[in-house]
């Protein structure tokens, strides 16, 4: 009988703020989020809590955030990294060291790319049922000395799509990683509605979408909204009003397990 094709599950480490560790499967990794400083080597270790032998293959690629939405692009491969391995076995209980470098000058402007660690799967002898492949994604910055990241900046609310939705600009060189985005909803100057929206990171330059846990019924029950963009150095928040015009653009359900996946 002929075997199923493998099914990929992938985790994106870096998307917890205070990254340590991140598993999935019998493939651990540490740290979940690299930075590359100019004429250094950062490294990667990758642990196989299996029982059995574990085939890995490392792959960078070059990670960009396209506007107006700064929806996450990451399907071409990293021409200014080196890293290797790129495909090794893990033993039971053993590690190997993954270390990645850049070929090129590190410039003002940070780049952003993302190292794939996946296990490559091997059917047992007999199987015919599907494989399923583990992927770990982790961020990688060439990041460049001296600059620390801005500030995020709340630029506008609006209706896209039927949701409402919330642009945050990062005008800094480097990255910003975003917690949760805070929303206070108020009516007459009374706080009535606390939400908040799955924080990600936004690239140097990039505005990015957050879509806010507000339904229309909330929405039409405001007058204000006020949110709050937090990361691990920095806050910033802004008021916008809300009001029957803006709420009445708002047709299609939430669907918030969809933010955050740079699918």
């Amino acid at each position: 009988m002929k075997a199923h094709p493998a099914l990929l599950v992938v985790l994106f480490a870096g998307a917890l703020v205070a990254p340590v560790i991140a598993q999935a499967g019998g493939l651990k990794v540490m740290p979940t989020r690299l930075e590359v400083a100019a004429g250094k080597i950062a490294s990667v270790t990758i642990t196989n809590d299996s029982d059995h032998p574990l085939s890995v293959q490392a792959r960078a690629v070059e990670w960009h955030q396209e506007s107006p939405a700064g929806i996450d692009r990451m399907d071409k491969d990293a021409q200014d990294l080196v890293w290797y391995p790129k495909i090794f076995t893990v033993e039971p209980g053993g590690q190997q060291v993954v270390r990645v470098g850049s070929k090129k000058p590190i410039g003002q402007e940070e780049s952003a790319y993302r190292l794939f660690i996946r296990e490559v799967p091997v059917a047992p002898d007999g199987l015919s049922g599907p494989q399923f492949a583990v992927r770990l994604s982790i961020p990688v910055f060439l990041s460049p000395a001296g600059i620390e990241p801005a500030a995020p900046e709340i630029v506008g609310v609006d209706v896209k799509g039927g949701k409402l939705v919330a642009s945050v600009k990062n005008g800094g060189l480097r990255h910003v990683m975003m917690h949760p985005l805070e929303v206070h909803g108020t009516k007459a100057g009374v706080e009535s509605y606390l939400g908040d929206a799955r924080g990600w990171y936004i690239l140097p330059g990039v505005t990015r979408q957050f879509e806010l846990d507000v339904d229309q019924a909330d929405c039409n029950a405001l007058d204000s909204l006020r949110l709050v963009a937090v990361t691990k150095t920095s806050s910033s928040e802004q008021v916008f009003k809300v009001n029957r015009a803006l709420c009445a653009g708002m047709t299609a359900p939430l669907d918030l397990a969809a933010q955050g996946t740079g699918e």
